[in-house]
């Protein structure tokens, strides 16, 4: 299981009790073409503000399969890739 999956299990855990959050929208974005990805996890669609952030640095591939993997753990959820904005390494 990889971090972002994780995470969003954890949040979406009764152990948390009243601070239960439900993920209804993941959303990635590159932040250095084919090294770094960013998901950030919404609780409404549409939200602007994030319930989590996880970033890591994986390859255009290895970023597609958390997706594929996201997409048939949490059919209910909305996934979206958002519009490459890259961010030049210092």
């Amino acid at each position: 299981m990889n971090p972002v999956e994780r995470r969003i299990l954890e949040l979406a855990s009764f152990q948390l009790g009243q601070k239960k959050k439900v993920i209804r929208e993941v959303r990635r974005k590159v932040i250095i073409p084919n090294r770094r990805y960013s998901w950030r996890m919404f609780e409404q669609l549409g939200d602007t503000e994030t319930v989590d952030t996880i970033v890591m640095d994986v390859d255009l591939d290895q970023a597609i399969e958390i997706d594929r993997r996201i997409a048939e753990m949490l059919r209910n959820t909305l996934l979206r890739v958002m519009p490459d904005k890259f961010v030049r390494a210092a």
